[in-house]
Parts: C-alpha cells; structure tokens; sequence
C-alpha cells in the first residue's frame, strides 16, 4: 500500500500544463501529452519501470472488430505496481477508424451557431499503421495516468489536484458569482438558452435573444450608413 500511495502521489504533483498538446474534435478542443515526454518523466523518477505492448494474432499489436474496429492494448509496471490500458483506434473526431471507410450524419449549423433542422454526412477514413502505431503511444501516455501523470487532464481539470484544492481555498466565496442561474435577453427580458446566451455574448457584448439580436445587427449597420 506505500508503494501504491507513493508512486500515485509522486506522478499526480507534477503540472503537465507547458507539455500538453491539444486538437480540435467538432466544438472541443482535447488534451494530451507527449508519450515521449511522459515516459521520459517516469523514468526519472523510476528507473525500473516498464511497458508492454500487446500483441496478438499474428504478432499484430491489435486486435480487430469488423463492426466495432482497432483496439490496442497496453500495460504498464512501477515499484512492482501493474496497470493496464486500451484504447480504440480513433480519427480527429473521435469516430472508431475501421478497415474501410464508412459515412456517418451530424447536425448541420448555420453560420451563427444554429441548428439549421438538416443533417450532413461526414467521412471516416480507413485506418493505417500510422493511425495505429500513434493510438498505441496515446495509449501508453494514458497508461500512464493510472499512475497518477497527468490524470487530471483526462478529469478535465485545469491543474493537478494539490493545486486545484489551493485554489478552491482561495476563491471559495466568489467561484460561482458570475455564473448566471438562467438566461434571459436584456432588451425584452424573454428567455433564452445557453446557446443563444453565448452568442450574443461573443457577438453583442450583452444577452440577447435572436430577435433582439437582429434589431441590435440592423441598428449597427444603419449607424454605419
């Protein structure tokens, strides 16, 4: 249980902010580190420790699902300590890459961050060794995480959590002051969703709903005739 405690604790103080890397999936933007980097800072730590990589029919390092697609597999050991991982195989949007490529619907939105009532199709290509052998890095970097490096990304959290509870200590009283309970336009007091809200926000500087906003568009270009 020291073992445990100790290499959990040591890996899950370390901010990884500077070392993420980041990429855009639909609206999202998601966090990962450096599988180089990673290891590079366990091995510091811990000499000893090691990683597998599964390998599977013929000698493959996955395994195959004609309807669900590529999973890898990892594991990895510290201080005697073993954890294991998987991770399917994924293209930038996050959709399961199979062995051909395969057409899909999402939503279609207007310029203005509206849904337009249609459905457009999207494209995942088939997977390559290369989409592979990255999946098995991303894997090992998450394998990792189980030991306590980095976790928080994958939590969705800003900072490690020895950091985050300093925080919360420090801005206890106001962390949710500015957060609105509901949404509701400024000029007509009608509500409005979170969507619109943010919107007009980025857009207007003020709450508004879609047909103040459009009073607000017309009266800003008859000021600029």
């Amino acid at each position: 249980m020291e073992n445990k405690l100790a290499v959990f604790e040591v890996l899950n103080s370390i901010n990884v902010n500077d070392k993420k890397e980041t990429k855009k999936s639909g609206k999202n933007e998601l966090a990962y580190l450096s599988w180089a980097w990673a290891w590079a800072e366990v091995k510091k730590r811990y000499p000893e420790a090691q990683y597998v990589i599964y390998k599977f029919e013929n000698n493959l390092p996955y395994v195959y699902d004609e309807l669900t697609g590529y999973m890898v597999f990892t594991s990895v050991t510290i201080e005697g300590i073993t954890h294991e991982m998987w991770l399917p195989v994924m293209d930038s949007n996050n959709k399961a890459m199979k062995s051909k490529p395969y057409c899909y619907k999402v939503k279609e939105y207007s310029t203005e961050g509206y849904f337009t009532g249609n459905y457009i199709d999207k494209t995942v290509e088939c997977a390559s060794m290369f989409d592979i052998n990255k999946t098995i890095m991303r894997c090992l970097t998450k394998n990792l995480g189980m030991f306590g490096l980095g976790l928080y990304i994958y939590a969705g959290e800003d900072l490690p959590e020895s950091e985050i509870e300093e925080k919360k200590r420090n801005t206890a009283d106001n962390v949710f002051s500015d957060i609105p309970k509901s949404y509701n336009c400024s000029n007509c007091a009608k509500e409005i969703t979170q969507a619109e809200y943010a919107f007009s926000l980025k857009n207007f500087k003020k709450s508004l709903c879609r047909e103040c906003q459009k009073l607000e568009k017309e009266k800003n270009t008859n000021a600029i005739k």
